[in-house]
């Protein structure tokens, strides 16, 4: 019993020191909300703990898979598989010093062509170009064409000059 309380009083002790009577309902209310505005903030520490560990786990999966190396190869369908699929000329007959478009026709990606011919000149560059020969003859035009992974191709045509 408190020392300071007589029997009938309107103190009761507490821990530390003497409480009114009256007030002991609101200090244990106190106490009650203090001890659920831990537990929240723990909670709160929780819900940010497996948010982050969310947050990472999701990261390692974006990583994991974009980084995964493919092993499908192209198809012929998709339009990115290389072919050389011709070697045409406006004409195959021309009179000397005229002038004639060759061109090729050939899919994938990263094309470069290559013209070549025994005599002559090349006009232009890339898939389609003109050539001229200031003699007449017959004439072997080729173009060789290679896409971006080294995979190529070589076709020639024969030209008459008259």
């Amino acid at each position: 019993m408190n020392p300071m309380a007589s029997p009938g009083s309107n103190f009761r002790s507490k821990r530390q020191g003497i409480i009114p009577s009256d007030c002991v309902g609101i200090v244990r209310l106190t106490n009650f909300y203090s001890l659920r505005s831990k537990n929240f903030s723990l909670t709160n520490k929780n819900t940010t703990m497996k948010k982050i560990v969310l947050f990472v786990s999701m990261l390692a999966f974006i990583a994991v898979v974009s980084c995964s190396k493919s092993n499908s190869t192209p198809s012929e369908n998709d339009g990115s598989a290389f072919k050389f699929i011709s070697l045409a000329a406006s004409d195959t007959t021309m009179t000397v010093n005229g002038v004639l478009t060759i061109t090729a026709t050939a899919t994938g990606s990263g094309l470069k062509y290559k013209w070549t011919a025994d005599y002559g000149t090349f006009i232009g560059s890339g898939s389609s170009v003109q050539w001229t020969v200031c003699h007449s003859d017959d004439f072997y035009i080729g173009c060789e064409v290679t896409d971006g992974s080294g995979n190529s191709g070589k076709k020639e045509i024969r030209i008459h000059v008259r």
